[in-house]
């Protein structure tokens, strides 16, 4: 599968539906609370963690579509100074959330 195709896949999945997803983000250990403090001021992103492990935050993101997703990962995440690679998740299913666990009819 080109692409093209992949991202045809995954809009149709999405149509006009919110996108929720996690981003691991490795950073510049030495500029962590600079880069947290530019991420936090996004609207999209939602929580934000500084976490051990293979990467250093850890993002809970929401968008208004799968098209605002892509240009954050693509466009706007990569351009902040600092940030060395990502990670991203896209959520399926939320079984639980905010503490409530989901209803399923």
């Amino acid at each position: 599968m080109n692409e093209t195709e992949y991202e045809e896949v995954i809009s149709s999945y999405y149509g006009d539906d919110m996108v929720r997803s996690m981003i691991g983000v490795k950073v510049e250990t030495q500029r962590v609370d600079e880069i947290a403090d530019k991420i936090a001021d996004f609207p999209e992103i939602v929580d934000l963690f500084l976490v051990t492990g293979e990467v250093d935050m850890i993002l809970k993101a929401v968008f208004r579509d799968y098209p605002a997703f892509r240009n954050f990962v693509i466009n706007v995440l990569p351009k902040i100074d600092g940030i060395k690679e990502t990670k991203t998740f896209m959520v399926v299913t939320a079984y639980k959330e905010g503490g409530q666990k989901a209803v399923f009819d």
